[in-house]
């Protein structure tokens, strides 16, 4: 027997019989292979579900730890739309990026065919590092229910449950569709929040056919906001998220991976690559960024030319410090080393200029080896694009 989480009567989106493709969408035919890799590509976050160790570390397991709209505003932050979904409520100083609501999720048509209850049978995917290579804590519980949550479960067979030919997945897991919008059950609380939502298009527009009022959607959105976090996938385990939490954890993984694994013996061959990386890694196996901060040289030398201002402004008070100490009599001072005859310390004066000489010379070669950085930095992507760039020369066109 297939149930929807909600009756048909508080459907927000109209039932139309002779449809062929799915709401909203009508570059995706209603054929179930496609519905599932299209809401797979619109909703699921794996890279993200593979951070749960390391998120973890950083982050509280609390689901409901979401802000409405209008508290976001009263924070500070401005609301960014993001239809990629592993930026759903990731925040950042005065930032949020929230993913814009997908039509389809508001038919009850949809739920019926396409995300009932009858799951696919769950096989681990071929993992790079699929055996136990990250240290995985206890499986976390729910206190409400005493039901354990899997910390991490994936949601498509890499064999009999997706294409050979394009590796996309044929099944999708109707857990992320309810936490998605559990999410924004949070979200959208009051009428307030409902007129944010619209005004930023975080809701689809329905007004040709039913507009949506804040009392149809709050009808509609009641039937998820108590959904147990037993109930959703592992990425909604969490509310709202800090995206320099989030390139921290994205970090300890790297190093995990380049350092421990080796030294342990758990590499895999070479080829090998977790399903995920080249998908939700920005086309990298290896980064240190969630989300890559910068997209020009620049633009990321702008960013660092404030640190590079206040080392060299402190390197310059220190100089000028040594200066004056070196300035100042030591026997003056009366409790430097003196000898008998009263003469300052030959070997104390000598330790202290050899100091002093070190660290001087020490500061310019660093200050000479970040300007070179700098340049190096500078010229090394546009040495690398002209290499891409000969190397496509003699590939043949593609199609």
């Amino acid at each position: 027997m297939t149930t929807t989480p909600f009756p048909a009567e508080a459907a927000l989106g109209s039932h139309d019989t002779s449809a062929t493709h799915l709401p909203g969408e009508p570059r995706v035919p209603l054929d179930r292979t496609r519905v599932h890799a299209f809401l797979h590509r619109e909703l699921a976050t794996p890279f993200l579900d593979e951070l749960y160790p390391w998120v973890l570390i950083f982050a509280a397991r609390t689901g409901d730890n979401i802000s409405s709209l209008h508290r976001q505003r009263l924070k500070g932050r401005e609301i960014f739309v993001a239809e990629d979904p592993r930026l759903h409520m990731v925040w950042d100083k005065y930032k949020i990026y929230i993913k814009p609501l997908p039509a389809c999720l508001l038919h009850h048509g949809v739920w019926e065919a396409f995300l009932s209850e009858e799951e696919p049978q769950l096989v681990a995917q071929e993992d790079g590092d699929n055996n136990n290579d990250d240290p995985k804590p206890p499986p976390p519980t729910n206190d409400n229910d005493n039901t354990t949550i899997p910390y991490h479960q994936p949601y498509y067979t890499s064999s009999s449950q997706t294409t050979e030919q394009t590796g996309k997945p044929t099944t999708f897991d109707r857990r992320i569709a309810l936490g998605f919008l559990r999410s924004y059950g949070h979200l959208i609380q009051h009428p307030s929040d409902f007129k944010i939502a619209c005004e930023v298009g975080l809701l689809p527009d329905f007004s040709e056919v039913v507009p949506i009022t804040w009392t149809r959607w709050a009808r509609f959105i009641s039937h998820f906001q108590d959904i147990p976090d037993s109930a959703v996938s592992p990425r909604y385990h969490f509310g709202h998220l800090r995206l320099g939490r989030l390139d921290w954890a994205v970090r300890l993984r790297l190093l995990h991976r380049t350092f421990v694994q080796p030294f342990l013996g758990k590499r895999k061959e070479d080829g090998v690559t977790p399903a995920s990386a080249n998908n939700y890694w920005d086309g990298h196996k290896r980064t240190w960024y969630y989300l890559q901060p910068y997209w020009s040289i620049p633009v990321l030398l702008e960013g660092m030319f404030n640190y590079f201002l206040f080392a060299f402004a402190t390197a310059s008070l220190v100089l000028s410090a040594m200066q004056v100490m070196l300035a100042v009599p030591l026997q003056d001072l009366g409790w430097i080393p003196t000898t008998e005859d009263g003469t300052t310390s030959s070997q104390y004066v000598l330790g202290l200029w050899r100091f002093f000489w070190v660290f001087s010379n020490a500061t310019i070669y660093v200050l000479a080896a970040v300007c070179l950085g700098m340049l190096v930095m500078l010229v090394y992507p546009y040495l690398t694009k002209f290499g891409a760039a000969m190397r496509t020369r003699r590939q043949p066109l593609r199609g």
